[in-house]
């Protein structure tokens, strides 16, 4: 998470034009997905279960420990607090999204690929296609699965979130309408972790409601909310606005 976040800061910094942010917004930025993403799902498990103890509070901090909850309620919670910073300094939101979200989606790539895939969590279920991968012992996959092939879900997320990167950097030529860019990478994104979950192994049988998980009906909600915003999208093309800042 370090790296990627260090990687993705300095492209956001390179390619984000100084005319829309600053420096310091585009590092503001980044510590807010940062902090968003370390506390997110932890603050969505104490809701859910409505646990405010002390403890709880404690555990919050401990940012070397993540939720129960998928990390879709840490996106929410970044798009919140980034709006939130948008509208305090009176910078457009939709078109700031559409150059910060595919360095995001770098960084989840980059995460899930050198990150979970390293670590053995985030694990697939048993697997007889020749690209199975056998955990080690002492990972997570390998204390469930011993001496199994897995689903290497962790790189189908990572192979999938950088194909996403590749298809919104060669789509923002043509785009004409600020947040395009934002709501389709949403709806990219939901999809794929909707579909991919399915060959996770690590799902419980708590965590499953009606034959799916909650991350996919997080998943279910964010692709909904997404559509929804790219539907109402305002009709002024790019072009224009940007040729109206020009003078």
């Amino acid at each position: 998470m370090v790296f990627s976040f260090i990687l993705c800061y300095a492209l956001a910094l390179k390619y984000t034009p100084k005319s829309l942010v600053s420096k310091q917004d585009i590092l503001n930025f980044c510590l807010i997905l940062m902090a968003s993403l370390l506390v997110g799902t932890k603050l969505t498990d104490m809701i859910i279960h409505g646990d405010f103890s002390p403890q709880a509070w404690v555990n919050l901090l401990k940012f070397w420990q993540l939720g129960s909850f998928s990390f879709f309620p840490a996106v929410l919670l970044a798009i919140i607090l980034i709006y939130s910073y948008c509208r305090l300094k009176s910078i457009p939101f939709l078109r700031t999204m559409d150059y910060l979200l595919p360095f995001a989606i770098l960084g989840i790539a980059i995460q899930r690929t050198f990150g979970c895939f390293l670590a053995g969590c985030c694990y697939g279920k048993p697997t007889r296609l020749p690209w199975g991968i056998i955990f080690p012992a002492t990972s997570r996959a390998g204390r469930h699965f011993p001496g199994i092939p897995l689903h290497p879900t962790q790189l189908y997320y990572g192979i999938v979130a950088g194909l996403i990167v590749i298809f919104l950097v060669w789509h923002k030529k043509t785009s004409r309408k600020d947040g395009e860019i934002t709501a389709i990478g949403l709806m990219m994104l939901a999809t794929s972790y909707f579909f991919i979950t399915f060959f996770r192994g690590d799902i419980t049988a708590d965590q499953v409601i009606f034959h799916l998980s909650r991350s996919q009906y997080f998943a279910l909600a964010l692709f909904l909310a997404s559509l929804s915003i790219f539907i109402l999208l305002p009709c002024q093309g790019r072009e224009i606005t940007q040729k109206k800042e020009e003078p």
